[in-house]
């Protein structure tokens, strides 16, 4: 897949919503762009989740169709987060989908599972340094643990770090309590409260767990950090940002993303490496007691060498910033302190430090710094900070300059602070709105045909997004719970948009098989970050979504899922009705013709093709009625046939029957320019027309002797003859279609009593 510019490299991931798989995205993100290859992120969800009580989240078992997407065929190779996808199954299960990708490159992080390479933290460092500090620091002798699913390889070595420690402290492990690694882990937090409620500590598996145990207890009224002291890792952004901030392993996922994206394009290039275990570091915080509030050492806090340790503690996500960005936090936060030393070293005025103070404190609190920021820890630096120069000056007015110094600074703090809410608070908005109008917008279709698959993508515009493909099956999927996933051998390309311009596929073009699914040509002109979505409602799935990601994506990614499968839906569902009614149409069409042939059959002399009875009194009515009102004399007229029974008798019913066609012909010939006419009974017929420019008796007379001339030069042994009645109606006379025949009829008697005897012919 791979070509002369860069690889394409699928980032296996549960969901993108969770911070531990976000920090681990934007490392795998940061470190693709820097080397110029496309990262495919797979946001699946959980292996083997059970969902059935769960009914608000049922049908996410749909995510993990798209992990079954990538092939050797369209992917160069794949980083899988193996240890969160099977958080809630067993190693076998992992190994199944492992086994899955045989062909594609594969290193995993943070899943030591043989056979494969793996990047992640070093498990125990970080647990070890953080019981020593409750113990040590906090008086700690009593540990719960709080672990991972058997079978996860990092539950079962943080648990064994945890386990391995207190033993060797000497503390007392009270128990072990197996749970999930996700926030949604109640029933464990609630295990721990009741079965452990003499517990000094408990070390959980990861920050998500942790939370939750916190948060279980502030339901109970007790307060962590106080009644229990809580450890987590992974050094989430909602851990930090938690109350009480939640002390941690620093096992940072942005740079397990780096550095598997790193380590991943050295095994393409052919490279040779190892599992790589990269140093954890544990930062302690409200949950546990703020290691800047215990430091109680002055001396220390001005010494150089512990800088580096409250900067960290301060700005405890440095390593997520841009290179650039964390250079620049770093070189303001040692700046001040620095000048802070040197004054003090040098019983210098404050006055002589103010300007320079000032600066670099202006510089620290920008956005990107307060983003990521600790302020709880930031403004018990600055308390003791202001307390321990205070202690170095005895002058008086030094005193005041220093607390004017300091209460600009804390001005300065909160002024920025509310700045950066005000300014969050708009993009919340913004977003939001968007959001909006997404929801809106996507749903807003009035055909089914493909141009509304344009739409869809234009739809993402709102969201930032300018970049992405819309694939759909041949027709929707029924994919039930538990039930195995076969893609397709090929989808359908129904648009792309690239730069934010909309493309719809011709027909004949959109087919894609497995090698092209993530090869759209002008799509990876350079190096991007997508991501693929699963377009399904509830037990349906209609196709995928591949987009670029951005930040949004983060926290939405799900909601946008939700609704482009509600869009989706309503598409097919409009497919669907336009089908219907297209053979609605079809239907009636056919009806229409049916019924007009029936109308004809039911209006037609089977014998002779022309009027019958019904025919002749809908066509003749209305025929009579329009002639009338143009000022037309109108001949209304029956003609009986003379003998038909002899004929019949004599000769047979085929001679009856041709004599019966012989006087609709003539009557054809004579009438269907000028009139209507019909067969309206066995040997009877009737007829209206115009008769402008001859006589009746003139029309009778040349009527009649159609019959005698056919008779002449016919060799048939029978004449065939007619009678016939008559009525001329005036525009103006009182009469209709039916009165005029009646009178017609009387006229018809007079002439039956004239009609030929002869009706063989002589020999």
């Amino acid at each position: 897949m791979g070509n002369d510019k860069n690889y394409t490299i699928g980032f296996i991931v549960s969901g993108i919503t969770d911070p531990y798989t976000e920090s681990l995205c934007r490392g795998a993100f940061r470190e693709g762009k820097k080397n110029g290859v496309n990262i495919i992120t797979v946001p699946g969800k959980y292996l083997n989740r059970n969902l059935i009580d769960t009914p608000e989240i049922m049908y996410e078992y749909q995510y993990n169709t798209i992990f079954y997407l990538p092939s050797p065929e369209n992917m160069d190779a794949l980083v899988i987060a193996a240890g969160c996808l099977g958080c809630f199954t067993s190693e076998e299960r992992v190994r199944e989908l492992l086994d899955y990708y045989k062909g594609i490159p594969i290193l995993l992080v943070s899943s030591d599972i043989d056979g494969y390479i793996n990047v992640t933290y070093d498990n125990y460092s970080g647990v070890r340094d953080g019981i020593n500090y409750l113990i040590d620091n906090k008086d700690c002798k009593k540990f719960v643990v709080l672990t991972g699913p058997d079978g996860n390889s990092d539950a079962t070595e943080r648990k064994d770090a945890a386990v391995s420690v207190i033993k060797a402290r000497n503390a007392e492990l009270l128990g072990i309590v197996e749970g999930f690694m996700s926030g949604d882990n109640h029933f464990a937090s609630e295990k721990v409260l009741d079965r452990y409620p003499e517990a000094d500590a408990c070390i959980c598996v990861n920050d998500d767990t942790a939370l939750d145990l916190c948060k279980c207890m502030k339901k109970r009224g007790l307060e962590p950090g106080k009644d229990l002291r809580i450890v987590g890792y992974d050094n989430t952004i909602e851990g930090a940002k938690a109350t009480p901030s939640l002390a941690t392993v620093n096992a940072d996922p942005i740079l397990i993303g780096e550095k598997a994206v790193k380590t991943i394009i050295k095994i393409l290039n052919g490279e040779n490496v190892e599992n790589i275990d990269l140093p954890a570091q544990f930062i302690p915080r409200s949950s546990v007691g703020n290691v800047i509030r215990d430091d109680t050492e002055d001396a220390s806090f001005l010494n150089h060498s512990e800088l580096d340790k409250y900067y960290e503690a301060i700005f405890y996500r440095h390593a997520s910033y841009s290179r650039e960005d964390a250079i620049e936090i770093h070189k303001n936060f040692i700046g001040i302190m620095d000048e802070v030393i040197y004054c003090v070293d040098k019983e210098l005025p404050v006055r002589t430090i103010k300007n320079k103070f000032v600066e670099l404190f202006d510089n620290l609190i920008n956005d990107t710094a307060l983003d990521r920021a600790e302020i709880e820890d930031m403004i018990i630096f600055m308390e003791k900070l202001h307390k321990v120069i205070r202690e170095k000056k005895h002058d008086g007015s030094e005193r005041y300059e220093l607390r004017d110094l300091f209460a600009e600074l804390y001005i300065k703090l909160v002024t920025a602070l509310d700045a950066k809410i005000g300014k969050n608070n708009i993009e919340q908005f913004k977003t939001m709105y968007n959001l909006k109008l997404f929801v809106k917008d996507s749903l807003n279709f009035s055909v089914g045909g493909d141009v509304s698959y344009g739409k869809l993508l234009k739809c993402l515009r709102r969201l930032g997004v300018n970049n992405g493909a819309v694939y759909t099956f041949k027709k929707p999927v029924m994919h039930l719970y538990m039930e195995d996933f076969n893609p397709p051998r090929h989808m359908y390309l129904k648009a792309t948009m690239v730069n934010g311009l909309i493309h719809n596929i011709p027909a004949n073009s959109q087919i894609r098989r497995r090698n092209e699914w993530f090869n759209i040509p002008n799509l990876y002109d350079e190096a991007k970050n997508f991501v693929v979505f699963p377009l399904f409602y509830n037990e349906y799935l209609y196709g995928v979504i591949i987009c670029e990601f951005n930040d949004i994506l983060y926290s939405n990614g799900d909601f946008l899922t939700n609704q482009l499968g509600a869009a989706m839906r309503m598409i097919e569902l409009l497919k669907t009705n336009e089908a219907i009614n297209r053979q609605l149409e079809d239907n009636l069409l056919t009806l229409k013709e049916h019924n007009i042939e029936l109308d004809t059959l039911s209006k037609t002399d089977a014998l002779t093709g022309i009027f019958n009875r019904r025919g002749f009194e809908e066509d003749g009515n209305s025929w009579f009625e329009s002639n009338k009102k143009k000022g037309d004399k109108i001949l209304v007229s029956y003609v009986d046939m003379n003998n038909l029974k002899i004929i019949n008798d004599r000769f047979g019913h085929d001679s009856g029957d041709f004599a019966i066609k012989l006087i609709s012909d003539i009557l054809r010939d004579e009438i269907s320019d000028h009139g209507i006419f019909g067969r309206i009974g066995g040997d009877e017929f009737a007829f209206v027309r115009e008769l402008n420019s001859e006589s009746v008796d003139d029309f009778v007379k040349k009527l009649k002797g159609r019959f005698d001339d056919y008779n002449k030069a016919s060799d048939k042994e029978f004449n065939v003859t007619v009678s016939v009645g008559t009525k001329l109606v005036e525009c103006t006379d009182d009469c209709d279609l039916s009165c005029a025949l009646a009178q017609a009829d009387v006229s018809l008697y007079d002439d039956k009593q004239k009609k030929p005897t002869t009706v063989v012919k002589a020999k």
